[in-house]
Parts: structure tokens; sequence; C-alpha cells
């Protein structure tokens, strides 16, 4: 089966007439006009704002005000942490996380673009596959999320063209796992495909230019934090405390999440993916991501809309791509295409608008809490919007994103929704508590009926959609 080569795109292709080049110029223009439009200067989720308010103490050179850890502490990337500090150098914070989110928008768009040429697909084909790979999906909120995603999905996407280059692979492949501690599966697995298929001295040259970019943020991070990988899903495991299931419950759970997040057709790809040099190893990845996701906690899957797979969203759409060349292109799986990423692109248009009005309320209550005077110690569960409102108060997250030393109460005592009455009592007594601030929908409202079950009193200051109680601890017994 002939393989194409991504190496050098082709140059002759072109996109109704535009080529390639040209192309570029207009993602560009596209890029800004999107976050023109939908930027107001509010992010859709909370944790952009712990990158945010970390930043912030990365540059002032002190340890959190508000948490009294590292700025390092509950950050997933180091390398996002470490370019929205020097953006806010230069620009507002707010419009430096913006604009590495759409930088890395444009970065995967770029590779799509040499993948899609490679394949030699021209016309009215190649309109639908660009289309449905940078719009299709929840894209839009990936690009707009000011998170590390964005970058994440160009990383990916950069070492799938580059699977083949000894120079450059090696080097993206050591930076990823500090981009997202997930991609270093995706580099360890191309690194052992290309050095197998390497002399000695080219090992050793592939060896040297990884460990030029890995060891310097290995260094950093564990200078600062003692460990290599970030904590957060060792926080979220045992705060969430997932129920244990058969392994056809837990197969049956994630092709719902899968299916209900908008992502299972795009796994029609790992078919595609062979038609690629490195295209079974991508695969393997996906495979083994998915899976891996699936045994831990299926939900992680969606969380986010789906921002942990977004790592796997490259890959599939170039399968999907090496998909629709190999079926001939045939007129139906085109218009499928364009009608798939129409519908949604409205999906994540829509909810995107409806996050942000959300984000507006987060951001309301985050200012009462930034009122409160000095010597309040405040329990929070989402620990991002509410520290970068600058509080005089003392935050500790229950969660343990940014106070880690919490994981372990919860590791022994949380049971999950509505049977955490023993972890939050510790919490609440190890830091003398003085406030909780709890999101009052969904799963949450349980945290203030455990913390009354374990004896404390909870006296509301603040209603709205989050609630900031008062706490009176109980008499001791």
């Amino acid at each position: 089966m002939h393989q194409p080569s991504l190496e050098v795109p082709a140059s002759g292709n072109s996109l109704l007439g535009v080529p390639s080049r040209a192309l570029w110029g207009l993602a560009v223009a596209a890029v800004l006009v999107i976050g023109g439009t939908f930027w107001s200067e509010l992010f859709p989720l909370d944790d952009p704002y712990i990158t945010l308010s970390n930043a912030r103490v990365l540059l002032s050179g002190e340890v959190d005000p508000a948490y009294q850890t590292s700025y390092l502490t509950g950050a997933t990337s180091a390398v996002h942490l470490l370019l929205v500090a020097l953006f806010g150098l230069v620009v507002p914070p707010l419009w430096g996380s913006l604009l590495i989110s759409l930088a890395g928008a444009l970065a995967y768009f770029l590779a799509l673009v040499r993948v899609v040429d490679s394949l030699e697909v021209s016309g009215r084909a190649r309109a639908a596959i660009l289309a449905f790979g940078a719009l299709s999906g929840y894209s839009l909120i990936h690009y707009l999320n000011g998170l590390e995603t964005s970058l994440a999905m160009a990383a990916s996407a950069w070492m799938f063209v580059w699977c083949d280059d000894r120079r450059k692979l090696p080097l993206l492949a050591g930076l990823a796992p500090f981009l997202r501690p997930e991609l270093g599966l995706f580099s360890a697995l191309l690194l052992a495909r290309l050095t197998l298929r390497s002399s000695p001295r080219q090992v050793a040259g592939m060896a040297l230019r990884c460990a030029l970019v890995c060891a310097p943020f290995a260094s950093w991070i564990y200078a600062e934090t003692g460990q290599l990988l970030p904590s957060t899903i060792s926080a979220k495991y045992a705060w969430f405390y997932p129920k244990h299931s058969s392994l056809v419950e837990r197969i049956v759970d994630t092709a719902f999440v899968l299916t209900f997040s908008l992502q299972l057709i795009y796994f029609v790809g790992l078919i595609g993916l062979r038609k690629f040099p490195c295209g079974r190893w991508a695969a393997a990845f996906v495979v083994i991501g998915t899976a891996v996701m699936a045994v831990v906690m299926p939900e992680i899957i969606s969380w986010n809309f789906g921002r942990y797979t977004a790592i796997f969203f490259p890959l599939l759409v170039f399968g999907i791509a090496g998909f629709v060349v190999e079926k001939q292109l045939p007129r139906l799986l085109v218009n499928g295409l364009f009608a798939w990423t129409a519908a949604t692109l409205a999906i994540a248009s829509f909810t995107y608008v409806n996050e942000i009005n959300y984000a507006r309320l987060v951001q309301q209550h985050a200012k009462f809490v930034a009122q409160l005077p000095a010597s309040s110690v405040v329990l929070v569960h989402d620990a991002g919007q509410v520290a970068w409102e600058d509080p005089k108060a003392r935050l500790v997250d229950m969660v343990g994103l940014k106070t880690p030393a919490i994981v372990p109460i919860n590791e022994e005592f949380s049971r999950g929704d509505c049977r955490r009455e023993k972890a939050l009592d510790r919490i609440g007594r190890k830091y003398n508590a003085t406030h909780l601030a709890v999101l009052d929908r969904w799963r949450w409202p349980c945290v203030a009926s455990d913390m009354r079950q374990s004896g404390w009193t909870l006296r509301p200051v603040y209603r709205g959609l989050y609630i900031v109680y008062a706490l009176t601890p109980p008499r001791e017994r």
C-alpha cells in the first residue's frame, strides 16, 4: 500500500483554486476573526484562571498568597504556564492566554494542511476535509478556552508529520510531555519507532536533541515541586473516587461518553491511519490512551468538552482524511463531512456562548470572595477565578489541585458524591476554615450537606450560581 510522504507538502494543491500558501494566510485571518468575534475577556472554563494566577505568582517571585504553594502546583502544563507568564510581560494576561490558544489552533491547522496536501486531494473533497478537521466537534471551544489544549493538539499533529525527521521529532517529543503529560506516551512510541530505523550514531544524536529540550523543564519542575509529573489527575481521582465496575460496564460507559461528547465518529480514523508512515503507532497511542482513561474513570473522556482527548483529535482527523481518499471520495462521504462540521460547529458555538454566560456568574461569586477579610479561610472546589480575583483571604482547594496536602485526606476518607463527611471534616479542622464556596448544582450541593452531617454549621452569606457559607465548626465531643 502506498504511504504518502509528510516531509514536503505537495506544492500544487489548492482549495477551490486557493493555493496552500495563500490558504495559510487565510487561516491566520480566520483565526483572528474567530477570536475577535467570540472573545469577551472571559474564558469558558475555570482552569485557565489557575494558569493565569500561577503566571502572576511566577512573575512576582513570591509564594502564591492565596494557596501558599508554588506557582507550578496545580499546573498541568509547565510549557503553557511559562508562555502565559512571558506573554504577560508584553500584553494583558487575559489577551496573552487567548493569543497563545489561537496560535496553537493555527499551528494545528498548518499541520492539517500538510497532511491533506500529502494525500493529493483537491477541490470540494479537500475543502470538506479541511473544514472537518479545523471546525468540527468542540474544536472552537478548545481554540478559545485559554488553556494548553490547542498547543497540545498542534504538538500531536506535528509529531505525526515529523515522525521520520531525526532532527525535528526529538526536539518536539522532548518538549511534548511538559506541554501535556499524556503526550509522553506518543513521544515514546514515535521515538522508539524511529530508533529502530536508525544507526547508533543517529540514535545518539536524537537522544542529545531530546535531552536538550527535556532536561531544563524536568529540572525546573522537580526543583519546584519535588516530582516530574503534575499531581492534578491523582487529586481528581481521590476527590471523585470513581466507582469500580466490571469490564463490560466500563466499555458501555466509555461508548456512552464518547457518543455523548461527539467523539465516537472520529474513531473511524483508526482505519485510515494505516495509510501513513507512522499511522499504526498513532493508532496505538489513541487506543492505549483511551483505554487508560476508560479504566481510570470513563467520564474523563468528556470533561471540558473532550479537553483531555483533544490530543487524539488531529490523529483521528488525519486517519479520516486517509479513509476518505482510500474510498475514492464518494460524494455522499464528502457531503457528510460538510454536514457534520456545520452541525457540530453550531452546537459548539451555542455551548461556548452558554459557558461564557456561566463564567460571568462564576466571576460574581469570585469577586465576593475577594472582599472577605484577610483572616478568612475559604474552602473552594473551583480554584481558578476565585484566585484570579486576588483575594485577601486564604484559599484551600478541597479537590487538592492547588492544595496537594489535601490529596491524602481525600484518598483515605472521601468516598465520592455525598460521602465525604469525614474528609471534609478533617479538611475544615486542619485549615480552621471560616467559609465554604460551593456550586449550587450538579453533584456539588453534596459538599454542603456532607459538612452539615459531620457537625458543621453553615450560614449562607452569598447566594448565586455559587453559595458562600460562613462556617462554624462542630463542638468538641
